[in-house]
């Protein structure tokens, strides 16, 4: 859904641009691929891994954009421009200007972390939905509106769908959006110019290390996401070392949890079988005995997390509880499949090593006579 139109001039105020043509050209819609420019959008030209979007710019033009940004005016021609020093940066700036600023209209918990994210936010939606509320998601597993599908191309979209989609959210009277928040998405900007309500960290494992130089860069690019200008408050799965690495650095208001003592929230007196696993949350937001319907102590720690989140936004322990007891299946993360009587099939997506290695020792200690 569009938003109210703002002008290019406006926009070049938002980003600090300085403009080659009339300011006074109405931008509706924001895109960075020609294929989906036209009247009322402004074509942002991405400098990509393998092709420059300032080729596309005639291609735009001719599909009927009004403007384009470009980092180069003389890629403009005669069109009207908005011209900026790197494109990229500036792409969830204009995103987000021209869609309304989403994320100030509605309360918005990126889940970032190698593994959990999935299952931290469809537990999230779930104690939204049984607090009364209204939850949208936005992940790997795809996007809802109140259970209601969308679509979507990556686990976080491009900042031109990103902020398109929080703000049909908003539109939509979606009162908490919980939102998986991949490494790519914060190192290429996907989600800049997003106000995150609360910022949570699952754990960091070997993963991606094709597009990040080391771990260390992997390590920071998650950090990024724990800043005072980005997010109001964390939390922060602590029995990971890079948990507790990043519990140290940040500065902002930050609940830590874990099942190991030391943590603000721990999850206490766990027992678990193929079924689920029961755990009382106990710490600094009170006591509450929760009922999880999918197994794994993983999946304890996953849902710990999204209760913290929510008690973050002020939801309460009953609500938190009815949410995570509700839950269903969640399409790879330690799916049991009803095959055959005489065996249980799990399917997992989990690919990284401690990944692996987690959801196969879960298997074998659930697993009678292994």
């Amino acid at each position: 859904m569009a938003s109210d139109p703002v002008t290019l001039a406006a926009l070049a105020a938002a980003t600090g641009g300085h403009l080659a043509g009339p300011g006074e050209v109405v931008i509706t819609d924001v895109t960075h691929d020609s294929r989906r420019a036209g009247p009322g959008t402004l074509f942002v030209a991405i400098r990509g891994f393998t092709v420059d979007g300032h080729d596309y710019v005639g291609a735009a033009l001719d599909a009927g954009s009004p403007a384009v940004c470009v980092e180069d005016a003389a890629a403009a021609g005669e069109a009207a421009a908005l011209v900026v020093p790197d494109t990229r940066v500036a792409l969830g700036v204009l995103a987000a200007a021209v869609h309304r600023d989403p994320s100030a209209g509605l309360a918005v918990v990126g889940v970032t972390g190698t593994n959990g994210k999935t299952t931290v936010t469809h537990l999230l939606e779930q104690v939204v939905a049984a607090a009364g509320m209204t939850p949208g998601l936005i992940g790997t597993n795809g996007a809802r509106i109140a259970g209601e599908p969308m679509a979507v191309e990556r686990t976080t979209p491009e900042a031109t769908d990103f902020q398109r989609m929080l703000a049909e959210m908003r539109d939509a009277g979606v009162d908490v959006a919980a939102v998986e928040v991949s490494s790519h998405a914060l190192a290429l900007g996907r989600v800049d110019a997003t106000r995150f309500r609360v910022a949570a960290f699952t754990n960091l494992s070997r993963d991606h290390l094709d597009f990040h130089d080391d771990m260390e860069d992997y390590f920071r690019a998650k950090a990024s996401l724990f800043v005072p200008d980005r997010a109001g408050k964390a939390v922060v799965w602590v029995d990971d070392p890079a948990g507790r690495r990043l519990a140290a650095e940040i500065e902002m208001p930050l609940t830590t949890v874990g099942l190991e003592p030391g943590a603000d929230v721990i999850a206490a007196d766990v027992a678990s079988d193929l079924s689920g696993s029961t755990f009382t949350a106990t710490g600094a937001f009170g006591n509450a005995r929760i009922e999880l319907p999918i197994a794994g102590d993983f999946n304890v720690a996953n849902a710990l997390v999204a209760a913290v989140c929510a008690a973050e936004l002020g939801i309460g322990w009953d609500s938190i509880a009815a949410g995570i007891a509700r839950v269903g299946r969640i399409a790879g993360r330690f799916e049991i499949v009803d095959a055959v009587e005489e065996c249980t099939i799990v399917v997992d997506y989990a690919h990284t090593p401690e990944g692996i290695a987690s959801v196969i020792g879960t298997a074998r200690r659930l697993a009678p006579g292994a």
